[in-house]
């Protein structure tokens, strides 16, 4: 187990500004909880009256406040694997483009040399040689409608730069508000009952979805106006996942942080976060909660945290099962035909019919109905390339679930042809075995072996490297040139004309689809019998499906032709479907993740290779 420390401040009796009523028992309920629920090692309490420590005064004092953090940093204190948490109530202000918390004796005529700039604070933190560090800051306090000018955004985006995870009491330009009822801070009862046995939230994204969700709601009931939004700042982004309170944490939690790690292009912060996940998979083991979960499924948990990082003490503990492949669908002996040009571009449109069921939100299957599209087959020399005409039309994009999914906006996209399954490992190769346009293909790369299951354990860049040989293959004549969808594309296809989480309805069964780790392993394509409305099988789960996108963070400027965005502000490429490993919520129509474009070079020997394929389209001129 690591070191969990914490440095709590609350002050109420300002010498010089306007007092507050319970910063001070908003500070001793956090170090309570610290201590008590979430196991701290050790809390320095500063406040009004706490007692002195090793012989020092804890009277939050400049003097006080800047010798604790100068001492205790000077060498680094904790280690990799370790927490430490910095929480503050009281009075903040914004002068002269700096942040400050004020302590007990700040001056409001001298604040640059009374407040505790947050830049400084920040800077010790990173110094504390922990690789989780929590700045929890309620400030901006309103007191009778007397308030200093409140904090901006320049602490978030400081302690972002030096990796810490940072929570806000107020938006910039909003106030901070107590509530006499409660003898609290809205922020910090909320963040409470989040991180205690009401919200239990376990991961920074849903401490933060609940802190936005609840605040607003908590000082509406009191106050009567919702003027004050909470908000969490976490770079990199993968660090969204990073489990806070391990006794909350589930396996869906432990997944997450594990394909955080897959996307991080940093090996130390893909190793750092492996390494919680493990320590997560081992509490939730132990927990009485883990009973609800299978022996095999925790192993699974075990077992892909641990792969490739050295950290033989998990594997030996767990016997890890290899996953067995399905032998009837695996392709026999012999080389694969190589594919006759002659016939490739001879495709034409034929109407083929298939099933569509809805479900409701109590997962009941409606009966079948039998709908009809178009189609052509692409002849890869013996092996059979479907690819389905998808209608052009308008769709609204994205969802307010996330700030990932919004804002909502109108796209057009033009017809198109779409493949009716993931990219098979016997079309792989087919096309692998083909001269190479760019780049060398491996011809069985997937870790669950079958020439009918999807293709996995491939990066962005052979993808598209498959496009390129397809399409030379095919031929200029044909006009079909084969490439990656855009997203637009994409969620396009799969909604099919919904607007439901799910093209099948508000929910997901796992009689419809391959998700949430119940099968451990790919299916063939096609193995539940059901399509969209468009006739694609497959949309959710099974297999991620990679994009021609680059990644955004969410769809500010987004186009509205349906085109791939193309320039470069991150380099990772989005995925979008969800997988076999995945949960439901990840599996959805808008759902959006990313990878890098070649992950292949050092991740792919975990289980998250395993889950990312390929889906191919053609534009219809």
């Amino acid at each position: 187990m690591g070191k969990n420390w914490a440095i709590v401040i609350g002050v109420n009796n300002y010498e010089s500004l306007p007092r507050l009523k319970y910063a001070k028992r908003d500070a001793e309920l956090m170090r309570d909880f610290l201590i008590k629920q979430a196991k701290f090692d050790r809390v320095y309490l500063f406040s009004d009256d706490s007692p002195d420590y090793e012989g020092n005064s804890t009277k939050p004092t400049l003097v006080n406040l800047r010798r604790v953090l100068r001492q205790l940093f000077n060498q680094p204190c904790l280690s990799q694997g370790d927490n430490f948490w910095f929480f503050f109530s009281g009075h903040g202000t914004r002068y002269q483009d700096q942040d400050y918390l004020m302590p007990i004796d700040a001056d409001p005529g001298d604040i640059g040399h009374t407040g505790i700039a947050t830049q400084y604070i920040s800077d010790r933190l990173s110094r504390c040689g922990a690789d989780n560090v929590v700045l929890v800051l309620d400030a901006c306090r309103n007191q009778g409608g007397k308030a200093l000018p409140s904090m901006g955004s320049s602490t978030a985006l400081l302690a972002g730069q030096k990796g810490i995870i940072s929570l806000f009491s107020c938006s910039p330009g909003q106030l901070s508000y107590e509530v006499d009822a409660l003898k609290q801070g809205v922020f910090t009862h909320v963040l409470l009952q989040a991180l205690g046995n009401v919200g239990r939230c376990a991961t920074v994204e849903q401490l933060n979805q609940y802190m936005k969700s609840h605040v607003p709601k908590l000082l509406y009931h009191h106050h009567k106006h919702s003027g004050q939004t909470s908000y969490t700042r976490v770079e990199p982004i993968e660090r969204a996942h990073l489990i806070l309170m391990p006794q909350y944490a589930k396996p869906d939690d432990i997944e997450a942080l594990n394909q955080s790690a897959l996307r991080s292009d940093d090996s130390a912060l893909a190793e750092q976060l492996q390494s919680r996940a493990i320590a997560a998979a081992a509490i939730l083991n132990q927990a009485p909660s883990a009973k609800s979960f299978s022996r095999r499924r925790l192993i699974r948990l075990m077992g892909f945290a641990a792969s490739g990082i050295g950290l033989g003490t998990v594997t030996a503990v767990f016997n890890r099962p290899s996953p067995s492949s399905t032998p009837n669908d695996t392709p026999s002996g012999g080389a694969t035909p190589q594919p006759d040009r002659s016939s490739a571009a001879s495709a034409t449109f034929s109407p083929f019919s298939f099933k569509v069921v809805t479900v409701d939100a109590q997962g009941q299957i409606s009966e079948p109905q039998q709908q009809q599209a178009q189609h052509f087959v692409q002849d890869l020399g013996g092996v059979a390339l479907e690819m389905v005409v998808i209608p052009g039309g308008k769709f609204e994009m994205g969802s307010t679930a996330s700030a990932a999914t919004s804002p909502v906006h109108a796209v057009e996209v033009p017809t198109f042809a779409m493949g009716k399954y993931a990219v098979t490992q016997a079309q792989w190769q087919a096309i692998a075995r083909l001269n190479a346009v760019g780049r060398t293909l491996e011809e069985n790369p997937s870790k669950f072996k079958g020439g009918n299951r999807p293709v996995e354990q491939i990066s962005w860049l052979e993808a598209d490297e498959f496009c390129k040989r397809l399409s030379h293959y095919i031929g200029q004549n044909s006009r079909r040139t084969y490439r990656l969808p855009s997203e637009a594309e994409w969620e396009y296809a799969c909604r099919a004309g919904t607007i439901t989480s799910f093209h099948f309805g508000e929910t997901l069964t796992p009689q419809l689809a391959n998700y949430g780790m119940n099968r451990l392993e790919t299916t063939p394509v096609g193995s539940f019998g059901v399509a969209n409305a468009f006739g694609l099988y497959d949309m959710h789960g099974n297999v991620w499906e990679y994009c021609a996108d680059y990644w955004f963070d969410n769809y500010s400027n987004a186009l509205s032709n349906g085109d791939a965005r193309l320039d470069k502000p991150d380099p990772r490429r989005i995925i979008r479907g969800g997988s076999w490993l995945n949960n439901m919520n990840r599996c959805q129509s808008t759902y959006r993740d990313s990878y890098g474009e070649n992950l292949k070079d050092w991740s792919f020997n975990l289980w998250g290779g395993s889950t990312v394929g390929i889906r191919v389209v053609c534009a219809l001129g």
